[in-house]
């Protein structure tokens, strides 16, 4: 109605009539009273009847006239622009409820406002791949860490100057949440590209164990590894991080 224009007189008697036939419904929230649909087979039916040429427009107006509204959320505004064809400004807005719902620690509404964000194709790949790996710690942070891993393992793919970084953390996902055998194969490859094999069974693991502490601290010591004097050598660090 805001986005059309109209006086209060030119809907009153249309809304009446729409609530007289159970078509929508009065909501109040946050002391402000809206309209919705009475079902969401009202919704359907009206969505049915709107051409697909007119839809962008109609989402546009929508979005203009939540973005005014001081209680409209910013999913809403997100979503509609999405629908319009405004990617930038669908991006802004959905990062901004996504930056939102992680302050709240609703870490599972912040993951779905960042999944639109990433289908906008808003930024350069290198900010792209920023906002997936946003989206990978949101998803692992809701307990999802299955779907957080895929996140993960599709970075590998796009970023391959960080491939430890994010396999590592898709293993540890997979791991996590159960999937072990998948989160295992990942880790095989990371450790492989450290320098590191996983042993093949537990015979393997227990003698491993058994040999490093019979060599203890010397077995470094004659690598050349430690030295209280020196700095410390940061290219051990992944090695270290999937061990």
């Amino acid at each position: 109605i805001e986005a059309a224009g109209l006086a209060e007189s030119d809907y009153l008697g249309d809304l009446a009539s729409l609530r007289a036939k159970r078509l929508v419904s009065p909501r109040l929230a946050e002391g402000r009273q809206s309209l919705e649909p009475y079902h969401a087979r009202v919704r359907e039916a009206v969505e049915r009847t709107i051409a697909k040429d007119v839809r962008p427009t109609l989402h546009g107006a929508l979005a203009a006239a939540l973005a005014r509204s001081p209680v409209a959320k910013d999913e809403a505004v997100a979503h509609h622009w999405l629908e319009a064809g405004e990617m930038q400004k669908a991006f802004d807005a959905a990062r901004e409820a996504a930056a939102a719902a992680r302050a709240e620690l609703a870490f599972g509404r912040c993951a779905a406002m960042l999944e639109l964000a990433t289908r906008t194709g808003v930024g350069t790949r290198a900010e792209r791949n920023a906002l997936q790996e946003e989206l990978a710690d949101a998803l692992a942070n809701a307990g999802r860490g299955h779907e957080a891993a895929r996140v993960f393992l599709a970075l590998a793919a796009s970023d391959p100057a960080n491939i430890d970084v994010h396999e590592r953390r898709a293993a540890e996902q997979l791991l996590f949440s159960g999937h072990l055998d998948e989160g295992i194969a990942v880790l095989r490859r990371v450790l492989e590209r450290v320098g590191r094999a996983l042993p093949s069974s537990r015979i393997a693991s227990v003698a491993r164990v058994i040999w490093s502490q019979a060599l203890g601290p010397g077995r470094a010591l004659m690598e050349g590894r430690v030295d209280a004097r020196g700095p410390v050598d940061r290219s051990l660090f992944p090695r270290i991080d999937a061990c």
